[in-house]
């Protein structure tokens, strides 16, 4: 085997597979304690749902937090069963699973996108 193709073989061995071409390669679901210490530090997260404009989300290590946007809401947030849960103000209540994805970490709810949070 000529050196050549042996460093290309072992290039393709070492480039993850989502990066293949037609290869899809999904980053788990993270457990909802995980994404609680991602997500819930203090700072702001840009926050792009899928529908809607985007916002300011800001989930505090206590459970409390707020929402920016044309308009201010308290938020609050907890683990419940597999998902973490975020009641924001008269919206009502979203539980989701988080994982990570370029550039941020998107919120699944029944395995499709709601929302994209990233910095």
């Amino acid at each position: 085997m000529n050196n050549r193709l042996c460093i290309s073989l072992s290039c393709a061995l070492l480039i993850p597979a989502s990066h293949g071409p037609g290869i899809a390669s999904e980053a788990p679901v993270l457990s909802p304690q995980q994404a609680a210490a991602v997500l819930a530090d203090g700072r702001p997260w840009e926050a792009r749902p899928a529908s809607g404009p985007p916002a300011r989300l800001t989930l505090n290590p206590g459970g409390t937090g707020k929402l920016d946007g044309m308009m201010s809401f308290p938020v609050s947030w907890a683990i419940r069963g597999p998902s973490l849960c975020l009641v924001i103000g008269p919206m009502g209540t979203k539980c989701l699973g988080f994982r990570a994805v370029s550039g941020g970490y998107e919120g699944l709810i029944e395995g499709r996108r709601d929302i994209l949070l990233s910095r």
